[in-house]
């Protein structure tokens, strides 16, 4: 990348990126503007060119949004962690949902009906946090925009209010462990609030671990060791992914078992299971139901619900090897659900297209990805039935989404 001061640079913008940066266009090519948004005339400094495209930031707002505030956040500015606290929440979710459709018009898929989407509390939301520790100073904080450098924060409003709670103690935990800690993971469970601590060493017994008001439970880790650092124990695992918006995906989970219906008497399979989120929710209404995960803790804990019609089992579902065992299984199956990373699926889907049931709920967190593995689904015979989305992640770019596939 190399760097140009130039002349400050007059430009509208008319998109949105999927980062939340304005897009606008200068002799011809595309130009990303930090802090810039839709509809606005922008004054920008000197750009920085990568091939086709530059990127620079706003100088100055000539002409503004009608749909631009301040934000909340004084972090705002540095912090990586939100990129749209500056737009109005309402524009929030139409800018998500273009982007959703853009993504899936690029596939030459358009679904046949697209549901209004399902929209969240703009802040307070976040039950889960990962900070991170700058090692010379030991502040906690976030990644700063487009950088690896910290943004020291001594708030977050996102974050749920017990999680905002507890900052001053995890910062004060920080200090007192001596440059020990590289990350620290706040969570906010039905056990109370959680801390996982990313160390660069085993726990020594000789540490002063100062008590932290308000948190249930404080684990240290290092390498695949955890312990349990006020009992002194070592735990099986360390606890396993959960969605950070509560409200939202308890309307997700709900949506896709109404999709389902009627459940009584149907075999279904749930990929990606993780510790149960929809699989469990699915067998207690009824369905008998498989859940595939890779992680062998994760279906240990679902396990441990002892619900006699969900079976849990350990499997890879990005290997060709073990895709193919599971052709026999989808055989008997009336229906299934997949909730994969951001990376998507893709050869389980070319799998579901070959050999699939006639339902199908795609569940996604990554726009570019589910549309790649629509457009597999598609070519296999499943039409797009609906589309919907989910706000799960209130002041950024991310959405949930969930898609309904039946075979045409």
């Amino acid at each position: 990348m190399r760097s140009s001061p130039g002349q400050p640079a007059e430009i509208q913008i008319t998109d949105l990126a999927h980062d939340g940066r304005g897009v606008g266009r200068l002799d011809g090519k595309v130009v990303f503007v930090e802090g810039a948004l839709p509809g606005e005339q922008v004054q920008t400094a000197g750009l920085r060119h990568r091939g086709k495209i530059s990127e620079t930031q706003v100088a100055s707002i000539l002409q503004a949004s009608p749909d631009r505030r301040d934000p909340r956040c004084p972090h705002f500015s540095e912090c990586g962690g939100c990129s749209l606290q500056h737009l109005q929440y309402q524009a929030q979710l139409e800018a998500r949902q273009i982007h959703l459709l853009g993504q899936l018009r690029r596939s030459g898929i358009e679904p046949v009906e697209l549901l209004q989407p399902v929209s969240s509390e703009e802040f307070g939301y976040r039950r889960r946090a990962r900070l991170v520790v700058e090692k010379r100073t030991r502040r906690i904080g976030y990644r700063r925009k487009s950088s690896n450098a910290l943004a020291a924060v001594e708030q977050c409003p996102v974050l749920t209010p017990s999680l905002q709670s507890v900052l001053p103690s995890v910062a004060h935990l920080v200090v007192a462990l001596k440059g020990r800690i590289e990350e620290v993971e706040l969570a906010e469970t039905s056990e109370g609030i959680q801390l996982l601590l990313h160390a660069q060493s085993p726990w020594r017994a000789s540490l002063d671990l100062p008590a932290v008001e308000s948190v249930a439970r404080v684990m240290w880790l290092q390498g695949k060791q955890v312990r349990e650092l006020y009992s002194g124990e070592f735990v099986s695992a360390v606890p396993g992914f959960m969605q950070a918006n509560r409200q939202v995906n308890q309307q997700l989970v709900a949506a896709a078992l109404d999709a389902l219906q009627p459940l009584e008497g149907k075999n279904l399979v749930d990929f990606f299971c993780g510790a149960g989120n929809f699989t469990l929710a699915l067998a207690a209404a009824g369905g008998g139901i498989i859940g595939y995960e890779l992680s062998a803790s994760l279906v240990e804990q679902a396990r441990r619900h002892g619900l006699p019609n969900a079976d849990f089992r350990c499997a890879n579902l990005f290997d060709t090897r073990s895709l193919a065992s599971l052709k026999k299984t989808l055989a008997d199956v009336d229906a299934a659900l997949l909730d994969p990373p951001r990376a998507g699926a893709l050869e389980l889907c070319r799998t579901l297209a070959s050999n699939g049931p006639g339902q199908l709920i795609y569940v996604s967190c990554h726009p570019a990805t589910f549309a790649r593995d629509a457009a597999a689904l598609v070519e296999g015979g499943y039409q797009l039935q609906s589309l919907q989305m989910f706000d799960m992640f209130p002041q950024t770019m991310h959405c949930e989404l969930m898609a309904c596939f039946r075979r045409c």
